[in-house]
């Protein structure tokens, strides 16, 4: 059974680069010269991809070309949503790819997202981050509210880290379980959803607002209903400043972050970085082609080792250092 995350593999990487600042310099030039390796396995593989012409092929091409070339990834976005106009979640890879290559007009694009897929609110993450960038409170407010009205949030993470990652072990640039890693670490670092513009829509300075506190409380569950964990978490912590502490959704948010974290450290506790090879990930794949959400992912992955999802009652988060 699979013994390491990808989820966890990437938070490995964060830290690592979080602690850049304490690390000698003899091992930042190592570092740079292994991202520059893995930067150009990204231009093969984006190379190899393009020739493919499938609607996957294409848009992992373009993910794969987005930091080098943005205008030409924006291309191939649009090529692969033209083999496959009816699908979300390339519309959405769109929108992220667009925010990235300069002058492309997002708008046209989130107004696609919304008729596609009308009950996710992250069709309006781009007024959200327009109007909190431009510091038009009124305009923020109304992103709040539509975004707000739409009974979830997600971001098709999980949905897009299995095709294009399984598009790429296809092609036969990279083994899956490099292409699992390099395509989830990809996605990871595009900008969108702007979660900080989300937040601090949402302030508990801004709450007193006309209209604005019923308005972040509906964003508060579509998020707590999205499909990954940063979504949820978001949520939960707008929910904890929309609701009294004695109310039934304020202690819903509490339990679950205490769910969240306790399953996060139990996958935590499964297995090492050196554990994942071609089997894992081809388990793993299995896994996350199964489910649309992140955490039922990973609850999966839990039950599949006998792990209980279920946090037993007197377990709490542990303490920092």
């Amino acid at each position: 059974m699979s013994r390491a995350p990808p989820a966890w593999l990437l938070l490995t990487f964060v830290f690592a680069i979080e602690g850049q600042a304490q690390t000698p310099e003899r091992e930042l030039a190592a570092y740079g010269q292994e991202l520059a390796v893995y930067q150009q396995s990204l231009v093969r593989a984006a190379r190899d991809l393009r020739k493919r012409k499938d609607a996957d092929s294409l848009a992992a091409a373009a993910l794969f070309s987005v930091r080098t070339d943005p205008v030409d990834a924006l291309r191939l976005t649009e090529q692969a949503r033209k083999v496959a106009p009816d699908r979300p979640e390339l519309t959405l890879l769109h929108m992220q790819v667009c925010s990235r290559a300069a002058g492309c007009d997002a708008k046209p694009v989130e107004s696609e997202m919304r008729k596609q897929d009308p009950t996710n609110g992250i069709g309006w993450s781009g007024d959200l981050s327009r109007a909190y960038e431009a510091k038009d409170e009124e305009a923020l407010d109304a992103a709040i509210a539509a975004a707000g009205r739409a009974s979830q949030f997600n971001s098709y993470f999980v949905t897009l880290v299995a095709s294009l990652s399984e598009a790429t072990a296809k092609s036969k640039s990279m083994p899956l379980s490099d292409a699992i890693i390099a395509v989830s670490g990809e996605m990871a670092g595009f900008g969108l959803p702007d979660y900080l513009s989300i937040s601090k829509g949402c302030a508990a300075e801004r709450l007193q607002r006309p209209g604005l506190l019923e308005s972040c409380r509906q964003l508060a569950a579509s998020l707590m209903a999205g499909d990954t964990i940063i979504a949820e978490m978001i949520g939960v912590a707008i929910a904890k400043r929309a609701w009294p502490v004695d109310s039934t959704q304020w202690r819903s948010a509490v339990e679950a972050r205490r769910v969240s974290k306790y399953r996060s450290t139990a996958l935590g506790n499964l297995g090492s970085i050196g554990d994942w090879d071609e089997a894992n990930a081809e388990e793993y794949l299995s896994l996350i082609k199964a489910h649309r959400r992140e955490q039922d992912a990973f609850t999966a992955q839990l039950v599949a080792h006998g792990v209980d999802p279920i946090p037993p009652a007197d377990w709490f988060e542990p303490e920092g250092p």
